[in-house]
């Protein structure tokens, strides 16, 4: 049964601010407002650089590791991100074991290292990947390419020990393929979602760091973590080009540059220089936003590190456009938030923005050139009706396609699916275990051998009939693990997959065994002899047969035209028995066999009998000789009747067990069987007899009991 109620637990190494933490806070936000328990671990977490949902209770945030370095000298970050993530991970662990503070589902993000010690908390683990942390560090010196080998190895096996993983866009699913080999899987991609309500509140126009933003001019926007990758100089270069294109309204427009900022980060300090000195060189008056520092009023460039939520409302409430320069973007959570404003989005033409972003609809998708980035620009400025059309568009998309609701609602699908699959897993389990402790009756045994035996003497066709006709008795149960079963041939052999063109192109079976050669072979009878019965498919022809239509098909099946023998069956049958896997689960992969060059052979048409089943081996006869007689046996050549027992027939559930009708046991328990054996057959499917086939079997076995106990009934 579904819970309503799921303890859950995100583990992010860093909580600051950017697109992969403000997707962990609204995802973790979404599902506690659903009901779950949520709970956020990392390994830093500063007040004074975060999102407000982390500082102000509404989540439990546990910092674990914080006192080990982020690296020594400025080297080895990963390697002390990898020891943070550990620490962090054996405090879960520990919780998990000594205090007994279980978790349904374990939430892990951007650095897989830690997912082996969690996996020993006993939880299930879901990894979200926002890109391969390989493909995100250069690689300058020989050094660290030497050490980068293990530890991207490392990367892609612990990757590999999540239970399920997910990705955030298309792009992301692509080079994580192409990235880990060995994982060999797509991940499932779930595009973030925001919170719609929070981009709609008012701004407080007296708060002091809103207020210093206010200015008459028009501001172009670019949102990003002050990091190389995002190419925020590519927004500086396009301003600069967009000088020569609006000459005589340029001095009304000011960039504002806000973005992600850790004075930790040496990467961060150093780019923000390097901004400063490009805005420098194009002899543009730039300021670095304070809150001591009033902005001066010709300020054409404004940086805005480490910018609140209030500030993000004011700047995405009256920006002219967003500018979103990296290239490669695995996602970019910056354009959705911009488009539910009412921005028209320029942004990159290639990565995640280009499933987010619809080219000239909510904005513009142009190569990462400044020229082209200007040319978006001017055509905002000098048409303000089109930056209108496109935002309203843009904030329409957003809410149909990337809410934080239908972000959540995706989620939370996944999360019980997760807990669903582990909980049939052990259900399956359990089951295949007490199958495999089954002790069954000799007497079951040698049923189970004789349907080996015969499945391995009939024909393609028969076989599809027998397994029909033993599927329509089955629980559903049974036929869903007998679907799973064939899924898992087809999963591991295209060929054996029913929808294959290779199948539906070629008219044989895939049951079709080489070792047979396509000859029907027989089990011969006390005396040695072939059974007739297989010459007239009478096994097929028995009471478990569904309806006399399924009877008279089985009758007139054509056996297949007859091959040379490979080998001695038994020697076949040796070698497929004994490569068995010895778990209780069968072995479902198939075999592959060579092909057979037919030569001629005058025994060809002897059919020969399994070794294992005993009896002597006919005498050779010729091919008409033994059609002949095949003609001029009796269709159907029934058993001797066997006497009446009266005391089994009075044990109403003997009696339907010994018909292979127990599942309408309930039905007549109750009933006498004198009443029983009146029945109509309009009356059994009033009490519930739906199945033709078992109708007509009851029906028979009722005549014969009165005529045998010599009844005159009459029907009514």
């Amino acid at each position: 049964m579904r819970k309503e109620h799921l303890n859950l637990a995100f583990v992010h190494p860093d909580l600051g601010i950017g697109g992969a933490e403000r997707l962990i806070v609204d995802a973790a936000v979404g599902l506690q407002n659903k009901g779950h328990s949520v709970s956020v671990f990392t390994s830093h977490h500063d007040p004074s650089h975060c999102f407000e949902e982390t500082r102000d209770g509404t989540l439990s945030v546990i910092v674990h590791g914080n006192t080990i370095p982020r690296h020594y000298n400025g080297k080895g970050h990963i390697i002390f991100a990898i020891l943070k993530s550990w620490w962090l991970a054996l405090v879960i662990l520990f919780n998990s074991r000594v205090l007994n503070q279980k978790y349904d589902l374990l939430i892990v993000d951007q650095l897989s290292a830690s997912i082996p010690i969690l996996r020993m908390a006993g939880c299930n683990i879901l990894f979200y990947c926002h890109f391969p942390d390989k493909l995100l560090t250069k690689r300058e010196s020989f050094v660290k390419r030497l050490y980068r080998i293990p530890v991207d190895f490392f990367e892609e096996i612990t990757t590999k020990m999540a239970d399920v993983v997910v990705v955030n866009s298309k792009f992301t699913a692509s080079v994580f393929n192409s990235s880990f080999k060995l994982i060999g899987e797509t991940p499932q991609v779930l595009y973030p979602g925001i919170a719609l309500e929070s981009y709609d509140k008012s701004v407080n126009m007296q708060d002091p760091a809103v207020k210093s933003l206010s200015t008459p001019k028009k501001m172009l926007l670019s949102i990003n973590r002050f990091e190389r990758k995002k190419n925020i100089e590519l927004a500086i270069k396009a301003f600069a080009e967009l000088q020569k294109l609006v000459p005589f309204d340029f001095n009304d427009l000011q960039l504002v540059i806000a973005g992600g900022y850790d004075p930790r980060v040496l990467e961060n300090v150093e780019y923000l220089k390097e901004l400063s000195t490009l805005a420098t060189e194009y002899k543009f008056k730039y300021h670095v936003w304070n809150i001591d520092s009033p902005t001066p009023k010709n300020t054409q460039i404004l940086f805005l590190p480490s910018f609140s939520d209030a500030q993000r409302t004011f700047l995405l409430s009256n920006a002219q456009c967003l500018l979103y320069t990296p290239s490669n973007e695995h996602f970019g959570i910056v354009p959705v938030e911009a488009m539910y404003a009412g921005l028209p989005v320029i942004a990159v033409n290639n990565g995640g923005p280009t499933e987010t972003i619809l080219d000239t609809e909510t904005g513009f998708l142009c190569e990462s050139d400044p020229s082209a980035f200007a040319d978006a620009i001017s055509k905002l400025i000098k048409s303000p009706n089109e930056k209108k059309v496109l935002g309203a568009h843009g904030r329409k998309h957003v809410k149909e396609a990337f809410s934080l609701d239908s972000f959540t609602n995706s989620l939370e699908e996944i999360v019980y699916a997760i807990d669903k699959w582990f909980e049939d897993l052990s259900y399956y389990e359990k089951t295949l275990e007490d199958m495999s402790n089954t002790k069954l009756d000799d007497s079951f045994k040698d049923e189970l051998q004789a349907i080996e035996n015969w499945f391995r003497v009939l024909t393609d066709p028969e076989r599809t009939v027998c397994i029909y006709t033993l599927l329509k008795g089955t629980t559903p149960l049974q036929i869903r693990f007998f679907i799973t079963v064939l899924q898992q041939m087809a999963a591991k052999d295209a060929s054996l997959d029913p929808l294959s063109v290779s199948i539906i192109s070629r008219p044989t079976s895939i049951m079709s065994d080489d070792s047979t050669g396509g000859r029907l072979y027989a089990r011969p009878n006390s005396n040695g002899r072939l059974s007739s019965e297989v010459r007239t498919h009478s096994l097929l022809r028995s009471s478990t047969c569904s309806t006399n239509e399924e009877e008279d098909t089985l009758s007139d099946l054509p056996t297949k035209k007859e091959s040379p023998k490979e080998e001695d069956w038994s020697i076949k049958f040796t070698q497929r028995t004994s490569s068995l896997n010895s778990s209780p689960v069968p072995n479902v992969t198939p075999q592959v066999h060579s092909p057979v060059v037919e030569k001629p052979n005058p025994n060809s048409h002897i059919a020969i009998a399994p070794r294992q089943v005993g009896g002597s081996l006919p005498r050779p006869r010729p091919r008409q000789e033994e059609e002949d007689e095949h003609a001029t046996l009796p269709r159907d050549k029934s058993k001797p009747a066997e006497p009446l027992n009266l005391a089994l027939i009075q044990d109403i559930p003997a009696w339907f067990r010994s018909l292979r009708l127990h599942k309408y046991t309930t039905i007549f328990e109750n009933d006498d069987w004198r009443d029983i054996i009146k029945l109509t057959d309009e009356e059994l499917e009033r009490r519930g007899v739906a199945a033709l086939g078992a109708r007509r079997k009851m029906l028979k076995t009722f005549e014969t009991v009165k005529e045998e106990l010599d009844l005159q009934v009459v029907c009514i």
